[in-house]
């Protein structure tokens, strides 16, 4: 499993504190080439939702909803 690393050095970069993308990473110890998928706003594995989830989470929200008001009713989900 790949270490978890702040954003700290994206935050640097974004912020205009250190211009270039290879001082940013030489400092960090991170890969240059993390720094600029990073920065390219490609989306991070975790966050994103995988592809086998039959709901949206908006649908899987209100069905947890409505689970849960039957539920305080005492009706059996």
């Amino acid at each position: 499993m790949p270490p978890i690393r702040s954003q700290s050095s994206i935050n640097s970069i974004e912020q205009e504190e250190i211009t270039t993308i290879r001082e940013v990473a030489h400092q960090s110890k991170v890969p240059r080439s993390t720094l600029q998928r990073r920065l390219a706003s490609n989306t991070f594995r975790p966050e994103t939702r995988a592809n086998n989830y039959k709901l949206t989470e908006t649908k899987e929200e209100s069905l947890k909803k409505w689970i849960l008001s039957i539920d305080s009713r005492g009706v059996a989900p």
